[in-house]
């Protein structure tokens, strides 16, 4: 069997002399943040849909009176997780800097923008993620449980 040679092009290391991010630390600053909203949505669906309509009638208050609660306490473990791959995001960002400094078009040919633009990626979906998951979470606190 032949080794597998990498077409990938070499990561030039940070200035403290720890080399690049990996793909898989390149990804988690990726999707971390909407796995996080995507979590939340769920949760909170799952336990206010259960809650307030457990059977075949729509109840007029929840099944747990402390369903907000709950529901925000979850939404609290999913900003922490959020904020986990924010840092993720921006440490992948401050990471690829050196390649900054090389020219679009030599990136371009060699191809070793890439990890530069997936941390970009990570950023921008963190960042836009965090507003979405600020709305939900408002959402969560304004509007009734159960319709009324």
């Amino acid at each position: 069997m032949a080794a597998h040679v990498s077409d990938d092009p070499e990561i030039p290391p940070t200035r403290s002399g720890k080399s690049a991010p990996g793909t898989v630390r390149l990804f988690a600053g990726i999707v971390i943040a909407p796995f996080a909203w995507a979590l939340q949505v769920l949760v909170g669906y799952a336990l206010a849909a259960h809650a307030c309509y457990p059977v075949d009638v729509a109840l007029a208050a929840p099944l747990w009176a402390n369903l907000r609660a709950i529901v925000g306490g979850a939404s609290v473990v999913l900003w922490l997780v959020l904020i986990g791959g924010c840092a993720i995001a921006w440490g992948n960002w401050k990471a690829t800097r050196p390649q900054a400094n090389v020219s679009p078009g030599a990136a371009i040919q060699s191809g070793s923008g890439r990890p530069r633009f997936m941390a970009l990626c990570g950023v921008t979906v963190s960042g836009l993620f965090a507003i979405v998951l600020l709305f939900t979470s408002l959402g969560i606190l304004w509007v009734p449980s159960c319709g009324a």
